[in-house]
């Protein structure tokens, strides 16, 4: 059933319809189309707090709630029938799909989450592992992700991908807990992300940042790096952190959160992007620029 956007009557015999906007509304609730008449009009950021709904000019100084369809992925900007008029739900930037492997969305988090590119279904155990939708720590809109304890265990499947590889991921702390979160097993000393309270590092089977890095905190971390000295935390801009190469395998390996080696914490994982090739400086940007627009603008 699609959604529509009602109008109450002002004057029948006139024929003259308003937007069901109620009085109450603050007026800066009022948005406006873009020159393209392409986008659904947005709130500024400080008034989006106020204002559930989006609205759109018509013209003539009034104003039509814009209602999303969900099954076009686009808003209803009229009700009368045969006479519809859409508009493209605003997107942020995208990831580059070449050489992408398995790409963990945020808006499918789930305890079994299912990645977007590939086969893959990442499984997880624990009374406490649940997925919430909140915004803070960084995130200045809502954004869905998975949460559990230290006693909580995650398995992604086999999704980084033998040889040369890119791992990109939004992460953080989520408790008093923290030492690893995303891992390889214990037959490699591998991690990503997240070590003995620090934040921003990574050890590819040797350390490819400095490990110790921005302690103990618990806002969301946006990290890609590569196994050919590459690693860049949103952090510290444009600017590559990496200190060494990280190790090749010569088969595609499993990433945990708490399984492997014995170093668990409580966390929070929003995303996950592997490629099975090293990205250049400026595809890393790409992937970084639609993490952080998440971060800014929440899950979709």
């Amino acid at each position: 059933m699609q959604k529509v956007v009602i109008f109450i009557s002002l004057v029948a015999c006139l024929g003259l319809k308003l937007d069901v906007r109620t009085s109450d509304d603050p007026p800066e609730c009022k948005g406006k189309l873009v020159a393209s008449k392409e986008l659904c009009s947005e709130v500024t950021p400080e008034t989006k707090g106020k204002c559930e709904d989006r609205f759109a000019s018509v013209g003539a100084g009034r104003y039509m709630q814009c209602e999303w369809d969900d099954e076009s992925d686009q808003c209803l900007t009229a009700s009368v029938p045969g006479d519809e008029k859409f508009c493209t739900k605003p997107v942020g930037p995208q990831p580059p799909k070449d050489g992408m492997f398995a790409w963990f969305r945020s808006e499918d988090a789930s305890t079994s989450w299912v990645s977007k590119v590939g086969n893959f279904e990442g499984k997880g155990t624990g009374s406490d592992l649940k997925i919430e939708t909140a915004k803070g720590h960084g995130a200045k809109e809502k954004v869905k992700f998975l949460k559990g304890t230290k006693s909580d265990k995650f398995d992604f499947g086999a999704i980084l991908p033998k040889n040369k590889y890119t791992v990109c991921s939004i992460s953080r702390y989520a408790g008093a807990q923290r030492k690893r979160i995303i891992q390889m097993g214990s037959h490699r000393n591998w991690l990503h992300g997240h070590w003995g309270g620090n934040t921003g590092v990574c050890h590819y089977n040797q350390w490819n940042t400095a490990h110790s890095r921005y302690g103990n905190k618990e806002d969301w971390v946006v990290l890609c790096g590569t196994n050919n000295k590459q690693v860049y935390d949103s952090r510290d801009g444009s600017t590559n952190i990496a200190t060494a190469n990280g190790k090749g395998f010569d088969k595609d390996e499993r990433l945990y959160v708490n399984d492997g080696h014995n170093e668990f914490s409580d966390f929070a994982v929003m995303e996950i992007i592997t490629y099975k090739k090293q990205l250049s400086k400026e595809k890393i940007q790409e992937v970084m620029a639609y993490l952080k627009w998440k971060l800014e603008n929440g899950t979709p």
